[in-house]
């Protein structure tokens, strides 16, 4: 019998059946039992974009029929513990379902608790195998929130290694890592500036830049580490220009590295990674160990608005024809802070690639949101106005739920508003560029790409893998990507 393939799947009735689920169209009861069962299908064959769209179908159906039953039975066989002890704990499924197999479920679920949260069996054998091969150099491929902070954390060791360096790909990044460095271990000098460091330093925990990690060798040439942590790895993968060396940075500070000390045990993180082929360094032999995961938890959705023409628009990842686009029926769009205030979540991030665009854009925001007297937003708008100056703007869109972030604003206002972003629930609107993006963790369910450029580059930003990123610029050019008012992606 020949393998399902998607193209095979597309050849049947199954499109139809599936734009209905997408779009929210209502669907009969048999049409709901084929869903399923074609779901219960899918995701029982070899092939992992098969898998998933079967994944997506469960999710589909739970979010329409508001029955999370099929879930949680699928989560617990794919081992997706923290969907199925959520659904468990949260949406009262022991209360209504609870036998004799939940109950051995529950606690053989317990055993995947990490700290505070529940752990997928992927994540499992993943901090399993890092943890056996603490000793080795790696290169870990694994998703976006997939917990690699705390792997991190996991390799601070100073019974194995004494001088210890993590590169953060940026300085929010690096700020977050030594808070959570500090959170676990306690107290500790934690080197954030080459400044910071002494040659008395025995043991050190060093969190930099590759830019401050190369001033940091540069001024200390007998300087050794024992281990190399590059977070967001990939970047030493971008092309070149005047304008763009920051991926040769990161490859010369780990020559040096590796030229200092010849049993350097170097781990590299990334989301994004085919083959340990592709991530040769010249200069250095690299001996890592390759691990990938192939666990997907996220299945995310693809909206595009076209402003000019009134016209929205829905991706569907799976398709195999030239036309991967569903029209959707949509009122009266107006500008990017409508579509932005319309379709928003509780909290949201949304892109722009320049400081005075997204300062242009929160001022937008500002203008179209209504009052606001809500105690902990004006509590947070005063302290600023008190600290930075009475007529600060940002203050002024705190109170309205509204912060930016770049890489102008100074360092401390930054920490400040990232910590508000994460405890204040009200502060729903986070306007930012590629500072604060890349490898940070911050509780966002929605991203609005307003801006599909980087620096001087275009791109697509987007937390999927990466067969849908190329998907996605495929179609990008049909939007005038060029003309930032003129698109809308969500």
């Amino acid at each position: 019998m020949d393998k399902l393939t998607l193209r095979k799947l597309y050849d049947t009735e199954f499109p139809e059946l599936y734009k209905k689920l997408q779009i929210g169209i209502e669907l009969s009861d048999e049409e709901l039992e084929k869903i399923l069962s074609i779901g219960i299908f899918l995701t029982g064959l070899d092939n992992k974009n098969i898998q998933r769209l079967g994944y997506r179908l469960f999710l589909l159906y739970s979010k329409i029929t508001d029955d999370y039953k099929p879930l949680y039975e699928l989560s617990l066989n794919k081992g997706l513990i923290p969907i199925s002890k959520f659904i468990e704990n949260n949406l009262n499924y022991s209360e209504r379902y609870g036998n004799i197999y939940t109950e051995i479920n529950s606690i053989e679920s317990d055993e995947f608790k990490w700290n505070n949260s529940y752990q997928t069996i992927g994540q499992f054998e993943l901090f399993k195998e890092a943890t056996e091969s603490k000793l080795k150099s790696q290169i870990i491929v694994a998703p976006t929130s997939y917990g690699k902070t705390e792997l991190i954390l996991s390799f601070i060791d100073h019974t194995k290694f004494k001088k210890i360096c993590i590169i953060s790909p940026t300085k929010s990044l690096l700020a977050q890592t030594k808070k959570r460095i500090i959170n676990k271990f306690g107290y500790r000098k934690i080197i954030t500036y080459p400044e910071m460091y002494s040659d008395k330093d025995y043991e050190i925990i060093a969190v930099l830049t590759q830019e401050r990690l190369l001033r940091l060798l540069q001024n200390n040439p007998n300087l050794k580490f024992d281990l190399l942590v590059i977070d967001e790895a990939h970047n030493i993968l971008d092309e070149f220009s005047n304008e763009r060396t920051r991926g040769v940075i990161l490859a010369s500070v780990i020559i040096i590295c590796k030229k200092r000390n010849d049993n350097l045990v170097c781990k590299y993180l990334t989301p994004f990674l085919k083959s340990k082929e592709s991530f040769k360094i010249k200069h250095i032999s690299n001996v890592a160990e390759w691990y990938s995961v192939v666990e997907n938890v996220k299945s995310e959705m693809f909206y595009f608005y076209d402003l000019e023409n009134n016209k929205k628009v829905l991706l569907d990842q799976y398709s195999t024809i030239k036309d991967k686009l569903i029209d959707l029926q949509v009122n009266e769009l107006g500008d990017d802070a409508d579509v932005v205030i319309t379709n928003c979540d509780n909290k949201n991030i949304i892109y722009l690639n320049s400081p005075k665009k997204l300062e242009n854009f929160a001022f937008k925001l500002f203008s179209k949101l209504p009052e606001r007297q809500i105690l902990r937003l004006n509590k947070a708008a005063s302290d600023l106005r008190e600290y930075v100056h009475e007529d600060y703007k940002l203050a002024d869109y705190i109170e309205k739920g509204v912060i930016y972030h770049h890489g102008s604003i100074p360092e401390p206002i930054r920490y400040f508003i990232e910590d508000l972003y994460v405890d204040i629930p009200e502060i729903k609107m986070l306007i930012a560029n590629s500072t604060l993006l890349e490898g940070v963790n911050i509780p966002a369910t929605k991203m609005f790409i307003l801006d599909p450029c980087r620096g001087f580059r275009v791109i697509i930003m987007t937390q999927a893998n990466s067969q849908v990123n190329t998907r996605v610029l495929e179609l990008l050019p049909k939007f005038k990507i060029k003309k930032m008012n003129s698109w809308c992606a969500v």
